[in-house]
């Protein structure tokens, strides 16, 4: 599955998109991962973290990929197919 993911590392995000998506999800460590996220052309975002990520529905509609845990994110994968 990883040799077909189209795994990427990206550079920082911008300032202004870390700040807007903190707006959303007001937790400054996984803003910036999500707003590098944001300006990549990703699919979907894995996430374990309730509290700030999958239960927050403004983020959820910030973002232009969808949110997930890891089991929701292979059920859409498989979809895909």
């Amino acid at each position: 599955m990883l040799a077909v993911a189209r795994l990427s590392i990206t550079p920082p995000p911008s300032a202004t998109n870390a700040r807007r998506i903190n707006l959303h999800i007001n937790y400054a460590p996984d803003a910036v991962i999500l707003a590098a996220a944001s300006e990549i052309p990703a699919d979907y975002f894995v996430a374990l973290d309730r509290e700030h990520v999958l239960k927050n529905l403004t983020l959820s509609k910030a973002v232009p990929f969808l949110l997930g845990t890891p089991g929701d994110c292979l059920a859409w994968y498989r979809s895909q197919n």
